[in-house]
């Protein structure tokens, strides 16, 4: 084994001598005005995706108990499909 240090940042871009940290994207969609500076319960959460969900038809055709993500689903999630039961 080599017990040299090894140069952490050599897959990091550099311009002019700086660093560059990878730039945060902005969210492709606007939220609804929900107060978010209050905690709500997991139940109000369940009732927020489903009322998303059924008002964009994301349910499987076959197996209504089945979710479809979309993109913004799938970004929440991490998946393309996802049971009722899952969240």
């Amino acid at each position: 084994m080599d017990d040299k240090p090894h140069d952490v940042s050599f897959w990091l871009e550099e311009i002019n001598g700086k660093v560059q940290t990878p730039m945060r994207t902005k969210r492709k969609y606007k939220t609804k005005k929900r107060d978010t500076r209050t905690k709500i319960s997991q139940s109000e959460v369940t009732n927020i995706i489903i009322e998303y969900v059924k008002q964009n038809n994301l349910f499987h055709k076959m197996k209504k108990k089945r979710i479809e993500c979309d993109e913004r689903l799938h970004s929440l999630f991490g998946r393309k499909t996802i049971s009722s039961a899952t969240f």
